[in-house]
């Protein structure tokens, strides 16, 4: 039942995915907001699923309200701005709270804390899935959006069968058990592979600039599926959501996605 929902899920996104190519720029500009928003929701949920903090809410209204502002405003002008903002906000609200012998923190050590956590929000879930946004306002931009995700996803998907089929050397046990040496290296064929097909459609630039490039939103790729394992195992869970039935939550499906993401965007912005 799980592999059939997996199946069907995954023709969804597709269909979804493909629909968003074929109807440009803005249509993909839609689906990468409200992917992010939901993301958000998400990320904030699994973050915050066995805390007492009263923060959940706080973080989740102001990364909608910055997302949605920094569609239309630079992006690091916002996040700077929101950052004070909710840093202020926290002084404030800490400042109030009364010193008492039976808390589990002082509140000095709950504001480092609650601040941290905070931080990782702020650039995890609004600073690197907009840097995803901002592509796309780039000439070819929905291309260099495909280009992202071919790279991430040959990455993923040929990094799952090696590992499966001739995975022996543990990659990060401690993080994820299952991820091996040989997957790695698998994976960077597949990225590579995505640089040279993506050379058709990408013809103004060298296939192996193209090549170097995808291998590195590769290596990233990996990268942030490891960061993300990182978080559900310190949060205790397998999956980040539910959002996406048989694959578990958005996060689950775009980690990858989310850390190459800004590596391209400089691509694009100082050499291209």
């Amino acid at each position: 039942m799980r592999h059939l929902k997996r199946v069907l899920s995954s023709i969804a996104l597709a269909s979804i995915l493909f629909g968003a190519l074929w109807g440009g720029a803005f249509t993909i500009k839609i689906l990468i907001l409200v992917s992010t928003l939901a993301l958000q929701y998400e990320f904030n949920k699994m973050i915050y699923r066995q805390s007492s903090y009263p923060w959940s809410s706080f973080y989740l209204v102001l990364s909608w309200g910055l997302t949605l502002i920094a569609t239309q405003i630079d992006l690091l002008s916002i996040l700077f701005l929101g950052w004070i903002i909710g840093v202020l906000i926290h002084i404030w609200i800490f400042s109030r709270i009364p010193v008492s012998n039976d808390k589990h923190f002082p509140p000095a050590e709950e504001l480092t804390l609650s601040l941290g956590v905070f931080s990782i929000l702020t650039i995890y879930s609004i600073a690197l899935p907009m840097s995803v946004y901002l592509i796309v306002d780039f000439n070819n931009g929905p291309l260099w959006f495909l280009f992202l995700l071919c790279s991430t996803l040959f990455n993923d998907i040929t990094a799952y069968f090696t590992g499966v089929y001739l995975g022996k050397t543990p990659l990060l046990p401690s993080l994820s058990p299952k991820k091996t040496v040989e997957g790695l290296l698998g994976g960077l064929a597949g990225s590579a592979l995505s640089g040279v097909l993506m050379s058709y459609y990408l013809p103004q630039v060298n296939v192996f600039i193209l090549i170097a490039l995808a291998l590195l939103l590769g290596l990233l790729g990996q990268t942030g599926d490891l960061l993300e394992s990182l978080f559900k195992r310190w949060v205790g869970v397998k999956d980040s959501g539910f959002l996406i039935p048989g694959h578990g939550g958005i996060l689950d499906r775009i980690d990858g996605v989310l850390l190459a993401a800004p590596l391209l965007l400089i691509f694009l912005k100082y050499f291209f």
